[in-house]
């Protein structure tokens, strides 16, 4: 959330091989550090309260009100020296601003910035492999070859570290206006808007010159590193008005926002294009976009009791939201098939997406929900909420949330929640499609991602993608030991089923197989040597423990303060048994192959196991 209003996501949909396989983010980093304010965290399951996506609970980023000037810069290198061999990479120059103005009394503005220039880094090292020039045959290399590969490498002045592994470049440009204006006693009219562009650029593997289905070498003779070049715009819009109509407290507002990523391609070529020194080295490979309307009502109101309850804190609200995902191609010759026999199609590194694997899609859903805190006295504390939503793509979901909180002595606290949850499938999983070229143990495969509608994903016994659904269960302690020393203990445990994942990669077999059947009977092209899609594959299990410890204290006579923190964090997560469907016939080979050991990996052992901060804050 922004300003207790929800945020759009990205465009982009996680396929390759990196922790995340799958999801689809939310960019934090289109919003500039200048401009926040302070971040609020709910720990609970929030489903009941906020809706899809809010399984393990809530961020919200609240933005600065009318702030004193703050203008800071950064500028940072990478240097070291190791035998004899300089290395300097990695400069960062960075710029914040924010400044808040006075509207007379009756309200503010706000504006902040950020400009980051932050270089590429390589730790990629040498390229050690004896042959540049010549293929390896039968896995033996012959002697010989290698002398005369080793001369025309050093003819040709070939530079053996030509590989790119690190941070990519990056130039990220950001503004952010926050403002709120009082209309009149009873009411307030606010509105935020920011804008982020980022440039970026990548690199992919080198295609060495002996790659022979990869390259040309009327272009390149020694081959060349081909580079992804992102151009990221990132827009929101936010306003609405607030205030009193009696004894109720009322909100009403609209959010747009917008997150496009264009991909283009230099320093590369279509190897299948006749042989020619004129062929293009960049190329348009199309665009990702996705935009989201959220409209929402919302009503408060505390009533005061002279009884069992003390007080009764009341919420209700009405949402309304429209979500559109859009694939553009990209230029002809980024992906077509130029004919030369034994040349891999479409732009290396990144081949642009097609006509036919462009679409817009759109969906809406429609939520109520209903929020109820009751104290009972000055110890007891207990919440209730429930929220239904309809969504028009995968049908509806009630969730249900529970929570409480007891001081049982001085200022100590115990409290806990149950909830259930659940996340709608983005339109990205549904609906996400492509062709690309991954290198799978040295060897280029074309990968094909189909989308879960497709008629290969029901020829492997698939079916329809279901809304995630989660139970979550918390129990705390918190309080004071003394003025000065602060601790908060949770403990969690978050069910979720029914989890959607990207499938691992079905691969051709040689010969023949179930495999090779099924995508030949729904109509996959020959070339495809590998197909992937999106899945309710498995369930998980995650178990948690998070300490905050707080310590502040004064020193000397005249006002320093010292402020020291501990926050750690400890958690496991671990996949259930798979949910196949009717995986060709429950085949076991294809079932383990589902959702396989690499897969798994990145569920249960990519996060690490525990994150321990400590901090120290001193203030003259």
């Amino acid at each position: 959330l922004v300003n207790g209003k929800r945020r759009h996501t990205s465009a982009l949909v996680n396929i390759n091989g990196t922790f995340g396989r799958g999801s689809v983010g939310t960019d934090l980093n289109a919003i500039p550090l200048a401009a926040v304010d302070r971040i609020e965290v709910l720990r609970d399951g929030a489903a009941a309260q906020y809706g899809s996506d809010a399984i393990a609970g809530v961020i919200n980023i609240v933005l600065k009100k009318n702030t004193p000037l703050l203008l800071s810069m950064t500028q940072g290198q990478y240097y070291s020296s190791t035998l004899g061999r300089t290395l300097r990479d990695g400069q960062n120059f960075q710029v914040d601003f924010s400044k808040g103005f006075d509207l007379a009394g009756k309200g503010f503005i706000n504006v902040a910035g950020q400009y980051q220039d932050r270089g590429a880094t390589n730790r990629g090292g040498l390229d050690t492999r004896p042959l540049i020039y010549s293929p390896v045959t039968g896995g033996v290399i012959n002697p010989t070859d290698k002398a005369a590969d080793d001369a025309k490498a050093a003819a040709a002045s070939f530079d053996r570290n030509d590989m790119r592994v690190g941070n990519s470049d990056i130039k990220n440009a950001s503004v952010f206006v926050n403002g709120q204006y009082q209309l009149n006693d009873d009411m307030n009219f606010y509105l935020s808007s920011g804008y982020t562009n980022k440039m970026g650029e990548s690199a992919g593997f080198n295609r060495l010159p002996s790659a022979s289905t990869q390259i040309d070498l009327t272009i390149y003779p020694n081959g060349f590193l081909p580079l992804i070049k992102t151009n990221v715009n990132d827009y929101s819009i936010q306003g609405g008005f607030k205030g009193k109509s009696g004894a109720w407290d009322y909100d009403i507002g609209h959010v747009y926002g917008i997150n496009t990523i264009k991909f283009n391609v230099s320093n590369s070529l279509n190897a299948s294009l006749p042989t020619s020194p004129n062929n293009p080295t960049q190329f348009y490979c199309g665009e990702l976009l996705f935009n989201q309307n959220t409209t929402n009502f919302d009503v408060r109101r505390e009533f005061k009791f002279n009884s069992f309850i003390t007080s009764l804190n009341t919420a209700f609200g009405v949402e309304h939201r429209v979500d559109n995902y859009q694939i553009q191609p990209g230029e002809l010759l980024s992906y077509s098939d130029g004919g030369v026999a034994g040349k891999l199609p479409g732009a290396q590194v990144f081949s642009g997406y097609k006509p036919k694997n462009s679409l817009n899609k759109s969906r809406n859903n429609k939520a109520i929900y209903a929020d109820f805190e009751a104290n009972f006295g000055p110890r007891l504390l207990l919440e209730a909420a429930g929220r239904l939503e309809d969504y028009s793509d995968f049908g509806t979901n009630f969730s249900y949330k529970f929570a409480g909180h007891y001081k049982f002595y001085r200022d100590y606290n115990v409290r806990g929640a149950i909830a259930t949850g659940f996340r709608a499938p983005s339109l990205h999983q549904r609906y996400f499609n492509n062709e690309s070229t991954q290198f799978v143990s040295g060897v280029p495969l074309q990968i094909l991602t189909v989308n879960n509608d497709d008629p290969i994903v029901r020829a492997f016994g698939i079916g329809s993608l279901k809304a995630e659904t989660s139970n979550s269960y918390s129990i705390g302690l918190a309080g004071k030991i003394s003025d000065m020393f602060s601790f908060t203990i949770d403990a969690y445990q978050i069910d979720v089923k029914d989890r959607i994942v990207l499938s691992s990669q079905f691969q051709r077999e040689v010969g023949g197989g179930p495999i090779s059947t099924a995508l030949t009977n729904a109509g996959a092209p020959n070339d495809i040597n590998a197909v992937q899609f999106f899945t309710n594959a498995v369930s998980t299990k995650t178990k948690g423990l998070d300490i905050v410890l707080t310590h502040r204290m004064s020193i000397g006579s005249k006002g320093d303060k010292l402020a020291l923190a501990a926050a750690l964090n400890f958690n496991d997560t671990k996949a259930g048994d798979l949910i196949t469907s009717n995986l060709i016939a429950n085949d076991p080979a294809l079932t383990n192959n589902l959702f396989n050991r690499l897969e798994r990996s990145r569920v249960e052992v990519a996060v690490p196991k525990s994150k321990i901060n400590l901090s120290a804050t001193y203030t003259h």
